[in-house]
Formats: C-alpha cells, structure tokens, sequence
C-alpha cells in the first residue's frame, strides 16, 4: 500500500498498542531511520545520559561499536540493554555524520509484516547507528524486513555505524530469522 507511519522529528520513540492484529502490507513501513541521537551524540554507559562522545569521522555506536576513524578522536562506547532496549542508536561523527536510528515499539496480539520495519541509522560523512525495535506479540507472521542496521557511508569512505537491537517476545512466529538484520554499516571502518 506504500503507507509509512513515522514519528515526529522531535521524539526518538514511538509506542504502537493494539488491541486487534497489525496487518503491515507490503510496501508499507513503520519507520524510525535516522530519528535517533543527532551527530556526535552518544549514551554514555555508566549514566545513560546523552553526551557528546564521537568524534569528527566515526560511525556511531549502539549495541555494536561504530567504526573508528579518527586517529586521537573520541570514541563512543557500546550502550544499552539487548534485553530491556531503552535508547535509539548514536550519531555519526561530529564532522556531518548521520543520525542514529529511533526506537520502535510495537503491542499487538498478531503482526503481520509483509512490508518494513525500520529503525536504521542514516548517513552523512560517517553512519548513524541502528536504533532499537521491541516487539511483543502473540504471533509474528510475515515475510517482509525488521531492521536496525547500522549506516554504510557513501564510497566506503569513514566510519561505519554499529548495530542496534531488536528484541522480540511472541508466542507463536513463522517469521524468517534470515529477515532480522542488526548489521554493522560498511565503511573504511566498518560498524560491529
């Protein structure tokens, strides 16, 4: 159907609740890419505070690290809880890096996704990276992407954004593993 449901740019998460199944179509996408902490922004991992923590070329980190570029130049940690997600990815460097990806989560006693769901990192000099995804169903069917990837940079130039997390509880699901992806961006760093 081509419908995309974002949030808006001044919040990092959205919470979707129903009561009735989720049917996402093919060609529809629930959307949170690039809506996660703003160049050079990072969580720092003994406070959760957010802080500026990259520097000027490297990818964002998440759940996996950012690619390091800069020689001398901060370096953001991993952060976050793989199995209570709480933040969307880190930034890019602070030279015109990309957004980290949002936080998407989802309540529905069925998901159907044919179509995407998607909390990516976004690009500039060096990539954002993935945000998180926490779905609780009763059944995940579908064939269609979930994904909180980590940015690859133009011409493999700079670093690459880290992984982020999905996190998935259900009763029932025939969805494809395969269709999962918390991929590190390429880069001439790449993100873990």
């Amino acid at each position: 159907s081509g419908a995309v449901i974002k949030h808006a740019a001044k919040f990092t998460k959205m919470h979707l609740i129903a009561t009735e199944s989720i049917n996402l179509a093919l060609g529809a996408q629930i959307s949170a890419a690039g809506m996660g902490l703003a160049l050079g922004r990072t969580i720092d991992p003994l406070t959760g505070k957010e802080v500026t923590g990259n520097g000027f070329d490297n990818g964002g980190s998440h759940a996996g690290r950012g690619g390091y570029y800069s020689i001398g130049d901060s370096w953001a940690e991993t952060f976050d809880d793989p199995n209570n997600p709480q933040f969307g990815g880190g930034g890019g460097g602070t030279r015109g890096g990309g957004g980290g990806g949002g936080v998407i989560r989802v309540t529905s006693p069925l998901l159907n996704v044919a179509g995407l769901i998607d909390a990516d990192g976004s690009g500039g000099s060096a990539g954002g990276a993935g945000g998180s995804i926490v779905l609780k169903v009763g059944a995940l069917t579908g064939s269609g992407q979930i994904r909180a990837r980590g940015y690859t940079t133009p011409d493999l130039v700079f670093g690459g954004g880290g992984g982020g997390i999905i996190n998935i509880s259900y009763a029932t699901s025939t969805f494809p593993d395969a269709n999962l992806s918390v991929a590190g961006g390429s880069g001439l760093k790449p993100g873990e």
